[in-house]
């Protein structure tokens, strides 16, 4: 069944269309996009998450653990807010394994899906007007636009910065 569903060649299974606000928030990725552009997407993440790569991952993994720790130690006989730790530690990881950074250089990106995740939330009930939503925005709207554009360029940044590193290595 899991197999028929994620090959889908009769177009049998559907993705439901996102909201205007989880649009942003999920982009146009694996979960929102079918036919062949989610086929290539679909191979990418393949390679990115077959065994070799995550072994890959590892030692980044048990870095961002280890600092984790290290910091609780601090904190030893204090109250430490778990959710926001756990939080951090996932961006650490995502930061260190998908681009090479500290979550530092990755903070501004998390901080501005945050900031997305509350107005999508905010917004999940509303109901929308066809006709008037096509002429005008709401102010959750033009500020979701933002930070979307915002995280674009911060992650485009990075790349670059990445891009031109391996580049400088092989010369």
């Amino acid at each position: 069944m899991v197999n028929e569903v994620l090959k889908n060649s009769e177009k049998a299974f559907r993705k439901p269309k996102a909201s205007y606000f989880f649009d942003k928030l999920l982009g146009d990725g694996l979960g929102s996009t079918e036919s062949e552009k989610w086929a290539r997407l679909r191979k990418l993440a393949y390679y990115a998450f077959h065994g070799e790569s995550l072994k890959n991952m590892i030692p980044a993994v048990v870095a961002s653990v280890e600092t984790m720790l290290e910091k609780w130690k601090s904190k030893e006989g204090k109250e430490i807010e778990v959710f926001q730790e756990f939080r951090l530690l996932t961006s650490e990881v995502i930061s260190r394994t998908a681009f090479g950074s500290s979550y530092l250089e990755g903070e501004k990106i998390f901080d501005m899906l945050m900031k997305l995740t509350v107005i999508a939330g905010r917004n999940i009930y509303k109901a929308e007007i066809p006709i008037i939503s096509k002429f005008w925005k709401s102010a959750d709207e033009i500020e979701s636009d933002k930070i979307a554009k915002m995280i674009h360029d911060s992650v485009m940044k990075i790349v670059k910065k990445k891009g031109s590193q391996s580049s400088d290595r092989r010369s």
